[in-house]
């Protein structure tokens, strides 16, 4: 009896971990999309010329610490 609920709970335990481990990849992949688009992003802002009444960056709406957290992410996570 006891041996049998091990079982069913073990059993229980292995399917939560695949599903984490999925999900763990997904997330990886989705960040490092994530930061390709960032860099995208601010090269091509900055290969962009623009008229001085324009010289607003664009990548301001997001603060550094943002862009730190997604390389720092990136770079444990992915990489």
């Amino acid at each position: 009896m006891v041996v049998a609920k091990l079982r069913l709970c073990w059993t229980d335990v292995n399917e939560e971990i695949k599903s984490l481990s999925k999900h763990k990849e997904y997330t990886e992949a989705a960040i490092e999309h994530i930061r390709k688009d960032l860099i995208i992003n601010k090269e091509s802002v900055t290969m962009r010329k623009k008229p001085k009444r324009e010289s607003v960056d664009h990548c301001d709406f997001l603060p550094s610490k943002v862009l730190r957290f997604f390389f720092d992410i990136g770079t444990r996570w992915c990489g």
